[in-house]
């Protein structure tokens, strides 16, 4: 991302939500700041990390990371939604369609097609999801008991062996 950009949209989102300015505590140290909170907030979004991994990174909390999340998004769309983040009008349909037929992508009817054979294997792989979920709930209902019964026979074990050693 260009500079520039992100100061824009720090600027922008600072005058809109005051959560992303550094603040003082009550024994007067700085919190954190605002460039944290942005950075955090937009590593989770462009790289889809979970928010406790910016601990190392960004030094911010999980909790903090997560906050900054919601707060950046809703400050995003309360200041580019009228101006980025409006439904397209036929015009704008037609030059990205017409941008996608530029370069190589097909258009028009059969993205509908595309659409629906989609939409039939979503809801295949709902089942298939389903079915493997079942399985594995078997299969792990299987294995705790085989555990518990290996559990058991161990403390029967060592029962054994402390009642030996108490005979000697």
């Amino acid at each position: 991302m260009y500079v520039e950009l992100f100061k824009r949209i720090l600027k922008a989102i600072g005058n809109y939500d005051d959560y992303f300015t550094q603040k003082i505590d009550a024994v007067g140290k700085d919190g954190l700041s605002h460039l944290q909170k942005m950075i955090a907030a937009m590593r989770m979004l462009a790289y889809g990390c979970p928010a406790n991994i910016l601990d190392e990174y960004v030094q911010i909390g999980e909790s903090t990371a997560i906050k900054s999340l919601k707060r950046f998004c809703d400050a995003v769309i309360g200041v580019f939604e009228k101006q980025y983040l409006r439904k397209p009008n036929t015009d704008n349909i037609a030059r990205l369609l017409q941008e996608g037929e530029d370069r190589g992508f097909p258009g028009g009817s059969s993205w509908i097609n595309v659409a629906i054979w989609v939409d039939r294997w979503h809801h295949h792989g709902k089942r298939v999801r389903r079915r493997e979920k079942e399985k594995n709930r078997k299969l792990k209902y299987k294995r705790n008991s085989r555990n518990r019964r290996e559990i058991r026979a161990n403390r029967r074990k060592e029962d054994e062996e402390d009642e030996r050693r108490e005979n000697w």
